[in-house]
């Protein structure tokens, strides 16, 4: 709501392909998107295939809220696009972003209600050039919830999904094949999870394997406990069931389909964690300090 100001900057692929030195990497970052005296949030970012850069987030409005807003990167010039959604007595932002084509962007987020602090899930769909809200009764009567993740293989193949609150937090996802949203509620297999207790969505990836969803849910100890989930299109598929303490926070998949997760521990001396595999399981990835850290 207005209280996060992030610069976007982008990587300069062509060190990492040439074995630069970490002090010419470092050189070759540039600022890419400054919001100026907007207080702005930046929340992600995606290339569309052939066709611009989007950035999505929110922008600072004059009464003091969010607008959720995506900003497109043509040649050199980002342009701020206003999401058509009405938001009296709302605001809101946008948290992902996934585009299959120039003409095929999907963003998602939540506008919330600044009265009570009720969320409601937010889709857009863009055509290269101008926003859509998306129209669907995403949540049953009186549920809250707000959507983070968003997968776009083809104009007939999108993913979105968050978490819905009805009493406890809950994962859903919902499928568009190009002419009706169809509803999917992930099953919640790690048994570290406190049965009827919190779990929110983290990430999502699609491979030719399926839909890879990471959760975390709330352990017995209050605290999280992550896992990494697999849709074959017809059933859900354990891969990965992280301890009590250790969590998944993003997803991603190469070229060649192999699937990779990161994340952190509270309660091993190595905090940062990746992991790595595909539909047989993911396991664990030693991942070396760079060299003259102290940590």
């Amino acid at each position: 709501m207005g209280g996060r100001h992030i610069v976007a900057v982008p990587a300069v692929a062509a060190c990492v392909l040439l074995g630069c030195t970490a002090t010419a990497l470092a050189s070759a970052w540039r600022v890419a998107l400054h919001p100026g005296g907007d207080v702005t949030s930046f929340e992600a970012l995606t290339a569309s295939p052939g066709g611009p850069v989007w950035a999505v987030g929110g922008r600072s409005t004059p009464d003091g809220y969010d607008a959720p807003t995506a900003w497109r990167r043509t040649g050199s010039v980002w342009t701020p696009m206003a999401i058509p959604v009405d938001l009296t007595g709302r605001w809101g932002y946008l948290q992902a972003v996934a585009a299959s084509g120039a003409g095929d962007v999907w963003a998602v987020g939540h506008t919330t209600i600044e009265s009570n602090g009720d969320s409601q899930p937010l889709v857009a769909h863009g055509n290269g050039s101008s926003w859509t809200v998306v129209s669907q009764p995403w949540l049953a009567p009186g549920a809250t919830g707000q959507f983070s993740v968003v997968v776009a293989r083809s104009p007939a193949d999108v993913w979105v999904g968050g978490t819905v609150a009805q009493g406890v937090s809950t994962p859903v996802l919902w499928h568009f094949n190009g002419f009706v949203w169809t509803q999917s509620i992930p099953p919640v297999m790690n048994g570290h999870c406190q049965t009827n207790a919190p779990a929110v969505v983290a990430s999502a990836v699609a491979t030719g394997d399926g839909l890879y969803l990471a959760l975390d849910c709330q352990t017995p100890r209050f605290s999280f406990a992550g896992l990494a989930e697999r849709f074959d299109g017809r059933h859900w598929h354990s891969v990965m069931r992280l301890p009590d303490g250790i969590e998944v926070t993003a997803l991603t998949a190469d070229s060649a389909g192999t699937v990779w997760a990161t994340g952190f521990s509270t309660v091993l001396q190595t905090t940062a964690q990746v992991w790595t595999g595909g539909p047989s399981g993911m396991t664990w990835v030693a991942i070396p300090a760079p060299a003259g850290s102290t940590g």
